[in-house]
Protein backbone atom coordinates (compact mmCIF):
# COMPACT_ATOMS: atom_id res chain seq x y z
CA UNK A 1 0.00 0.00 0.00
CA UNK A 2 1.22 2.92 -1.25
CA UNK A 3 0.21 5.28 1.78
CA UNK A 4 0.97 3.26 5.08
CA UNK A 5 3.59 4.20 6.75
CA UNK A 6 4.38 1.20 8.42
CA UNK A 7 5.63 -1.48 7.07
CA UNK A 8 4.18 -4.72 8.96
CA UNK A 9 0.96 -3.08 8.45
CA UNK A 10 1.38 -2.07 5.32
CA UNK A 11 2.45 -6.44 4.76
CA UNK A 12 -0.65 -7.34 6.57
CA UNK A 13 -2.84 -5.34 4.26
CA UNK A 14 -1.22 -6.61 1.26
CA UNK A 15 -1.29 -10.39 2.76
CA UNK A 16 -4.58 -9.76 3.26
CA UNK A 17 -5.89 -8.46 0.01
CA UNK A 18 -3.62 -11.16 -1.56
CA UNK A 19 -5.71 -14.02 0.15
CA UNK A 20 -8.95 -12.54 -1.90
CA UNK A 21 -7.78 -11.93 -4.88
CA UNK A 22 -8.48 -15.01 -6.57
CA UNK A 23 -12.12 -15.38 -5.55
CA UNK A 24 -13.45 -13.71 -8.62
CA UNK A 25 -11.63 -15.98 -10.60
CA UNK A 26 -13.03 -19.09 -9.36
CA UNK A 27 -16.53 -17.84 -8.37
CA UNK A 28 -16.46 -16.57 -12.48
CA UNK A 29 -15.45 -20.11 -13.52
CA UNK A 30 -18.02 -21.48 -11.14
CA UNK A 31 -20.55 -19.32 -12.35
CA UNK A 32 -19.63 -20.18 -16.06
CA UNK A 33 -19.83 -23.82 -15.18
CA UNK A 34 -23.37 -23.58 -13.54
CA UNK A 35 -25.36 -21.25 -16.21
CA UNK A 36 -24.03 -22.22 -19.53
CA UNK A 37 -25.07 -25.85 -21.06
CA UNK A 38 -22.53 -28.31 -21.61
CA UNK A 39 -22.11 -27.46 -25.15
CA UNK A 40 -21.13 -23.94 -24.65
CA UNK A 41 -18.64 -24.51 -20.98
CA UNK A 42 -15.61 -24.51 -22.62
CA UNK A 43 -15.74 -21.57 -24.84
CA UNK A 44 -17.55 -19.28 -22.15
CA UNK A 45 -14.67 -20.17 -19.98
CA UNK A 46 -12.05 -19.53 -22.82
CA UNK A 47 -13.86 -16.31 -23.40
CA UNK A 48 -13.92 -15.26 -19.41
CA UNK A 49 -10.27 -15.34 -19.43
CA UNK A 50 -9.44 -13.69 -22.52
CA UNK A 51 -11.26 -11.05 -21.00
CA UNK A 52 -9.36 -11.62 -17.99
CA UNK A 53 -5.95 -11.79 -18.58
CA UNK A 54 -6.62 -8.62 -21.23
CA UNK A 55 -8.12 -6.68 -19.09
CA UNK A 56 -6.96 -7.16 -15.61
CA UNK A 57 -3.81 -8.13 -16.31
CA UNK A 58 -2.63 -6.48 -19.22
CA UNK A 59 -4.51 -3.07 -18.99
CA UNK A 60 -4.23 -2.65 -15.01
CA UNK A 61 -0.78 -2.02 -14.54
CA UNK A 62 -0.33 0.48 -17.63
CA UNK A 63 -3.22 2.96 -15.75
CA UNK A 64 -0.58 4.01 -12.80
CA UNK A 65 2.06 4.56 -15.10
CA UNK A 66 -0.13 6.54 -17.67
CA UNK A 67 -1.44 8.29 -14.49
CA UNK A 68 2.59 9.38 -13.18
CA UNK A 69 3.37 10.01 -16.71
CA UNK A 70 0.59 12.60 -17.62
CA UNK A 71 -0.79 13.81 -14.79
CA UNK A 72 2.20 13.83 -12.76
CA UNK A 73 4.98 14.85 -14.88
CA UNK A 74 6.67 11.88 -15.13
CA UNK A 75 8.02 12.09 -11.30
CA UNK A 76 8.42 8.78 -9.77
CA UNK A 77 8.17 10.10 -6.18
CA UNK A 78 4.12 10.80 -7.37
CA UNK A 79 4.35 6.98 -8.17
CA UNK A 80 2.40 6.34 -4.81
CA UNK A 81 -0.82 8.82 -5.31
CA UNK A 82 -0.94 7.34 -9.01
CA UNK A 83 -1.40 3.57 -7.41
CA UNK A 84 -4.41 5.16 -4.40
CA UNK A 85 -5.60 7.00 -7.94
CA UNK A 86 -5.85 4.03 -9.84
CA UNK A 87 -7.16 1.75 -7.01
CA UNK A 88 -9.61 5.33 -6.32
CA UNK A 89 -10.91 4.53 -10.07
CA UNK A 90 -10.75 0.72 -10.45
CA UNK A 91 -12.12 -0.50 -7.27
CA UNK A 92 -15.63 1.15 -7.52
CA UNK A 93 -16.12 -0.06 -11.19
CA UNK A 94 -15.36 -3.47 -10.33
CA UNK A 95 -18.00 -3.09 -7.25
CA UNK A 96 -20.23 -2.04 -9.62
CA UNK A 97 -19.56 -4.76 -12.28
CA UNK A 98 -19.64 -7.87 -9.47
CA UNK A 99 -22.74 -6.58 -8.07
CA UNK A 100 -24.70 -6.42 -11.43
CA UNK A 101 -23.25 -10.15 -11.84
CA UNK A 102 -24.26 -11.18 -8.20
CA UNK A 103 -28.28 -9.91 -9.12
CA UNK A 104 -28.45 -11.71 -12.54
CA UNK A 105 -26.42 -15.30 -10.35
CA UNK A 106 -29.08 -15.07 -7.70
CA UNK A 107 -31.54 -15.45 -10.07
CA UNK A 108 -30.31 -18.24 -11.97
CA UNK A 109 -29.76 -19.99 -8.37
CA UNK A 110 -32.92 -19.35 -7.49
CA UNK A 111 -34.60 -20.63 -10.73
CA UNK A 112 -32.63 -23.43 -10.44
CA UNK A 113 -34.22 -24.25 -7.04
CA UNK A 114 -37.17 -23.73 -8.08
CA UNK A 115 -37.41 -26.41 -10.84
Amino acid sequence: MPLIADAYLAATVIYLIKFFVGIPLITGTTAIRMSVPNQMRGQFTAIYFIFVGLIAANLGPLLPGFITTYAFADDPLMLKYSLSITAAIVAPIGTIFIWFGWQEYKKLVYAKEDE
